[in-house]
């Protein structure tokens, strides 16, 4: 989570080094932060396996166990993300672009928590136990989500294109904010809402698999 913010600045240098016009490289780094906030709890079920074993053991049903694990994140990404938006249009010293921006920030972040509450379920891999260093490579190989991580943020990312575009045009011609509001919207809180149902049914009908996948990894 704090290299999430450092990923999105860093973001910036290729762009301005290859000429891109300074007020889109501007919005790039709230963008990149949002879709990475969204793709984290993509593997939450290898991470916290602990609490998911509790979870399914103790019968808490798939829709209050996708949306209890989101919680955190969005406690934590919310703020964050508000602070990013602040900073952003103050630098571009344009704050007509506020309603564009949360629509794309909010579609970028809903989308990847969306797909992320599927993957988790359905695409765990195995991560470094508990007080191993985090970097050393797992040696077990249960895990069967080895292009999970990628489908999350590659989706969200696909999915967000139009809002993308919306926010392209707005940014470049103008008079695209009330397209790029209303896609955003109604993208992120869909995908969200299609993600949160999806992964409940997955976790429900694959609970004891996952429980199988958590004690091993």
């Amino acid at each position: 989570m704090l290299v999430v913010p450092v990923a999105g600045v860093l973001a910036v240098l290729p762009l301005l080094v290859a000429g891109f016009p300074e007020r889109l490289v501007m919005v790039v780094p709230v963008l990149v932060m949002a879709l990475f906030f969204g793709w984290l709890p993509h593997n939450d079920v290898a991470y916290d396996s602990t609490a998911f074993w509790i979870h399914v053991a103790s019968g808490v049903g798939g829709v209050a166990d996708r949306l209890g694990r989101l919680v955190p994140i969005v406690l934590v990404s919310v703020p964050t993300l508000a602070i990013a938006l602040s900073v952003t249009l103050t630098i571009m010293g344009d704050w007509s672009l506020l309603p564009s921006l949360i629509a794309t920030v909010a579609c970028l972040f809903l989308c990847g928590l969306g797909l992320s509450s599927i993957v988790s379920v359905s695409a765990p891999y195995a991560v470094s136990r508990p007080g191993d260093s985090p970097f050393q490579q797992p040696q077990r190989s249960s895990g069967h989500g080895a292009f999970g991580h990628a489908t999350a943020l590659l989706g969200a990312l696909a999915l967000s294109l139009p809002t993308l575009w919306f926010l392209y045009l707005e940014i470049t011609r103008g008079g695209h904010a009330t397209q790029t509001f209303w896609t955003g919207i109604v993208t992120g809180g869909g995908v969200l809402v299609i993600g949160l149902l999806l992964g409940s049914f997955i976790y429900s009908r694959r609970g004891e698999r996952l429980m199988e996948f958590v004690e091993t990894n």
